[in-house]
C-alpha cells in the first residue's frame, strides 16, 4: 500500500506539468480513424506509470511498459533510448504521445524516474491468435496464446507463423531472433504456447516473444536439425548452376545447358528474376544432343544490376537455379575477389550410425562460423567468391537421419550476395566408414546439389567423370578442378586412387593451352593429395586450395601457392585477392573475429523504409581497404537522394519503397559513417503534370524548421494553415493571391511543441491536406 501512495504522490507532482492519465486512458479509443485507432492524447504531454514489460525492442534501448492490472489496452511503447530500464522495473513517465504507422507510443520523454526494481508482472493475457491478428485493444500487452500449430517455420529472416485454430497470426523477431540465437520449433510443427508483446504497424498486428523462454517447447541449438524437405537438386538445368554462375552484360550471349531424358518437341523458354522484377531471355538457338539441350540466349536491357535466379520451362515442366545469373553494368579491370574454404557445414562430429554423441545431433556451430563469413563479403561486395571445397562434413548426411546437409549448406550459401564458384573436396565427395550408407552415397549427394548425375556414365560431349569448369572475368580465366580422396574406392576404375584423374589432367591443359600468354591463369581446387599439380611448368600464376585448415604460400612471390585457413571451427577465415591491370595482388587472410565485430555495420534508424533520413556506420579492423563495399538502404519512394560519403550506383523500386546501392570505399582500420536521405529534386519533376499540389516537406520529421512546397497551374488565392491534431489553427502561412508556378515556404516550429501538425492547403477549388511531425 505504502508503494502505491507514493507513485500517486510522484504522479501528481509531475503533473503540474502534464496531464495525469493511465495506459488505459491513453490507449482506450472506438474511434478508428483511419485504421490504426490513434489515441485521444495524441500530441499531447502525459504523465503515466507502468511495469517495464519489455526491452530492447528492436535491437535498441527502447521498451514497453504495462500496468499492474493487465488485460486489455494495458500496454504502451516507450520510444527512448536515454534511460536503462530491466524488466520489472516499476517507472513515472512525462512525455508525448505519438502515433508512428498505428502504433501509439510515448517519446520525447521530459521526466523519468525508476521507482522500484524486481516487480512481478501483471498475470499473462490469454487470447487467442486471431486476436493477436486484429484487435487493437492489445497493441503493446503481454499476452499468452495456447495449443499451437506452426503454420511457418522460422526462416534466415526470423519470421514466422503460428495458428491455434481461430485464425493465423505472425510472431516477429523485434525482441528475441529465434534462427540467429540458435533455436527451432519442434519437429512436429506444434507449440504449447508463446508468450510476447504485440506490436503493430501499418494495420498489421504482431506477437513478439522477449526469449526464449517466452516459447514453450522451443529446441536449443538445433534451428538446422528440424525436419525439412529436400533442397533444390539438379533437374532440367545443368548449368548455369548457383555453384557454376554465369556472369555477364547486357547484350552477351548466355549458354543454358539443360537435360530432359526422353522428351521431344520441348517449347522452350526462359527468365532471369530477383525477387519481384523478372526478364525474358530471347532464345536464339537450340542444340539438341541426345538428352542434352544447349539453349542459346541474349542477356536483355534491366533496369538494374543484381544477382538473378535463372528460370527455365520446357513447356512441360518449369526448372530454376538460384543465384545463377550475375549481370554486371561493366568488366572492372581494378577489382577484388574472395577464397574460402572449408566449412564443414553442419557440424564438425561425425555420425556413428547410432548418434551416441548428442553434441552430433545439435551442434550447428559451423552454419554460425560461415554466416560469419558471408555477413563480411555481403558488405564488402567482391566480383566474387571461390569456394573450394569441404562444404559439409559428411557428404552421405543428405538423406540419412533425415540430417539433409547438402540441403542445408544450399542454403546458407545462398545467402551470399555475390556469385559464387565452387569445387568438391574430400569431405564432400568421401563415403566415411563411421556412417552406414553405402558406397558412393556422398558423390551421388554431390551430383543432387552441386553436380552433374550423368558423370556416373558419361557423356559424349563432356568426356570427363568429375566435375572441372572454367570462367573468364576480364583477362583473368579461373580454372575450377574437383579434388578428393576416395575414401570408399567408389568406382575405383574411373576415380583411382590420386587427387586428379588423367582425363583431368587432361582436361587442365587442353584449357590451359587456349589461354593468351598474357592473360592470367588462376586454378583453384581443395588439395592435390597426390602433387600433381606444379604450377610453373603449368604457366599458371596462382593456385588457391585449402584442406588443412591453416595458412600457407607467399603472398609476394610468383607463381602465387596459397592455401587458406577454414571458415569452420571459429576460424572464421577468408583471403581478399586484388586485380589491378591484369596483375594479381593477394592478401594476407583476415577473420571475421569471435562476434563478426572486425568489420560490422550499423543504422542510425531503422534501414526498414520509414525514415528519410539514414546514416549507415562501418567499422573495418582489418588492414586492407575495401573499395567497392556496398550499403543497400532501404528508403521511401524518391527519384533523387543526397548521399554523403559514397556513390549511388543504383535503385531497385518495389512499390512500397526504393532499395538504394550506395558503394563506398571502405579504408583499412576506419570507421565510416555513410549517410543517404531524400532531397527536394524528385518532388519539383513531380509537379510537372501541371496540377495543383501540396507536396510533403522535407525533412519530416523535422526539428524546428521544414521546407513546404506546393505547386499552381495558375493564378489563384491561395491560404496554407497549420493545425494541431485537435483542429486548432497554430499558424498561418500564406493567405493570399499567388502567380502560377512552384512555391516553398519555411515552417517554424520553434514556439510550438513536440508533435504531430496537420499542413491545408486551399487554392481555388483545390484542398489537400499533410500530416508533419515535429521532434524537438
Amino acid at each position: 500500500m505504502k508503494k502505491q501512495i507514493t507513485i500517486i504522490i510522484l504522479l501528481f507532482t509531475l503533473g503540474l506539468l502534464s496531464a495525469n492519465v493511465s495506459i488505459h486512458d491513453i490507449q482506450y479509443t472506438t474511434d478508428a480513424g483511419n485504421g490504426t485507432y490513434p489515441s485521444n492524447y495524441n500530441g499531447s504531454a502525459v504523465t503515466t506509470g507502468g511495469i517495464v514489460s519489455g526491452i530492447n525492442f528492436k535491437s535498441n534501448d527502447t521498451f514497453f511498459i504495462q500496468s499492474s492490472s493487465g488485460g486489455a489496452w494495458s500496454g504502451i511503447y516507450i520510444y527512448d533510448q536515454d534511460y536503462s530500464v530491466a524488466i520489472g522495473d516499476s517507472v513515472i513517465i512525462t512525455g508525448t504521445v505519438y502515433e508512428y504507422h498505428g502504433l501509439t507510443e510515448i517519446k520525447n520523454i521530459t521526466n523519468f524516474q525508476k521507482i522500484s526494481s524486481d516487480n512481478p508482472l501483471s498475470m499473462l493475457t490469454e487470447i487467442s491468435t486471431n486476436n493477436v491478428n486484429s484487435e487493437e485493444k492489445y497493441e503493446s500487452v503481454l499476452v499468452k496464446v495456447n495449443d499451437l500449430n506452426v503454420t511457418e517455420k522460422p526462416s534466415t529472416d526470423n519470421s514466422w507463423k503460428i495458428d491455434d485454430g481461430s485464425g493465423e497470426c505472425p510472431v516477429y523477431n523485434n525482441f528475441f531472433k529465434v534462427v540467429e540465437n540458435g533455436y527451432a520449433v519442434p519437429s512436429n510443427n506444434s507449440l504449447e504456447s508463446v508468450v510476447g508483446i504485440v506490436h503493430s504497424y501499418d494495420h498489421n498486428f504482431y506477437i513478439n516473444p522477449r526469449n526464449e523462454n517466452d516459447i514453450d517447447s522451443l529446441i536449443e541449438n538445433t534451428v538446422e536439425y528440424t525436419d525439412i524437405g529436400i533442397g533444390d537438386t539438379i533437374t532440367v538445368i545443368q548449368k548455369p548452376l548457383m555453384n557454376i554462375p554465369f556472369i555477364g552484360m547486357v547484350g552477351d550471349t548466355i549458354e543454358i545447358l539443360c537435360m530432359v531424358e526422353g522428351e521431344v518437341n520441348l517449347e522452350w523458354s526462359a527468365k532471369i528474376q530477383f525477387d519481384d522484377f523478372d526478364y525474358s531471355l530471347p532464345i536464339f538457338d537450340v542444340i539438341h544432343e541426345g538428352d542434352f539441350y544447349r539453349l542459346f540466349a541474349t542477356i536483355p536491357q534491366v533496369d538494374f544490376y543484381e544477382l538473378f535466379d535463372l528460370v527455365v520451362s520446357t513447356g512441360v515442366e518449369t526448372d530454376t537455379t538460384e543465384n545463377s545469373v550475375k549481370l554486371i553494368s561493366n568488366w572492372k579491370s581494378d577489382y577484388y575477389f574472395v577464397h574460402i574454404t572449408d566449412s564443414h557445414l553442419i557440424n564438425h562430429y561425425f555420425s556413428s550410425g547410432s548418434n551416441s554423441d548428442p553434441k552430433f545431433a545439435t551442434d550447428t556451430s559451423e552454419m554460425v562460423d560461415l554466416r560469419e563469413v558471408i555477413n563480411d563479403i555481403n558488405l564488402i561486395n567482391p566480383e566474387f567468391v571461390i569456394f573450394t571445397g569441404d562444404i559439409v562434413n559428411e557428404g552421405e548426411l543428405e538423406d540419412y537421419l533425415n540430417m539433409r546437409y547438402y540441403t542445408k549448406s544450399q542454403r546458407i550459401i545462398s545467402e551470399l550476395e555475390v556469385p559464387v564458384f565452387i569445387t568438391a573436396g574430400n569431405h564432400d565427395l568421401g563415403g566415411w566408414e563411421d556412417t552406414p550408407p553405402i558406397q558412393g552415397t556422398a558423390r551421388r549427394d554431390w551430383w543432387k546439389f552441386y553436380g552433374w548425375k550423368w558423370l556416373e556414365n558419361g557423356t559424349n560431349f563432356y568426356p570427363y567423370h568429375t566435375q572441372n569448369y572454367h570462367f573468364q572475368y576480364g583477362s583473368q580465366h579461373f580454372i575450377g578442378l574437383e579434388a578428393y580422396d576416395n575414401y570408399d574406392s567408389f568406382m575405383h576404375t574411373v576415380y583411382g586412387d590420386e587427387s586428379f584423374t588423367n582425363d583431368q589432367l587432361n582436361y587442365l591443359n587442353s584449357v590451359l593451352s587456349t589461354i593468351p600468354q598474357n592473360e592470367k591463369k588462376v586454378l583453384f581446387y581443395h588439395y592435390d593429395f597426390s602433387n600433381q599439380i606444379d604450377l610453373t611448368e603449368l604457366g599458371v600464376d596462382m593456385t588457391l586450395w585449402g584442406h588443412k585448415h591453416r595458412n600457407s604460400g607467399n603472398i609476394n612471390e610468383h607463381p602465387y601457392n596459397l592455401q587458406t585457413s577454414a571458415t569452420c571451427d571459429e576460424k572464421r577465415a577468408y583471403r581478399i585477392i586484388k586485380v589491378s591491370e591484369n596483375n594479381l595482388y593477394p592478401k594476407t587472410t583476415v577473420y571475421s573475429g569471435d562476434t563478426g565485430e572486425k568489420i560490422g555495420i550499423t543504422y542510425s534508424t531503422e534501414n526498414d523504409g520509414t525514415a528519410d533520413s539514414v546514416t549507415a556506420t562501418i567499422v573495418n579492423q582489418h588492414s586492407i581497404s575495401f573499395e567497392n563495399s556496398l550499403v543497400k538502404f532501404k528508403m521511401p519512394k524518391s527519384e533523387h537522394y543526397q548521399i554523403s560519403n559514397g556513390t549511388l550506383k543504383q535503385i531497385v523500386g518495389y512499390d512500397n519503397f526504393n532499395l538504394c546501392y550506395v558503394e563506398t570505399n571502405l579504408s583499412a582500420n576506419s570507421i565510416i559513417e555513410i549517410s543517404i536521405k531524400l532531397t527536394n529534386t524528385a518532388v519539383k519533376k513531380s509537379f510537372q503534370n501541371k496540377n495543383f499540389n501540396l507536396n510533403i516537406n522535407y525533412p519530416n520529421p523535422f526539428n524546428s524548421s521544414t521546407t513546404i512546397e506546393y505547386y499552381l497551374p495558375q493564378n489563384e488565392f491561395v491560404i496554407l494553415n497549420i493545425y494541431n491534431t485537435a483542429g486548432k489553427l497554430v499558424k498561418n502561412l500564406v493567405e493570399k493571391k499567388q502567380i502560377a508556378g512552384l512555391h516553398s515556404i519555411q515552417f517554424n516550429g520553434n514556439n510550438l511543441s513536440s508533435g504531430v501538425y496537420i499542413c491545408r492547403m486551399t487554392a481555388g477549388n483545390f484542398t489537400d491536406s499533410k500530416k508533419y511531425v515535429l521532434v524537438k
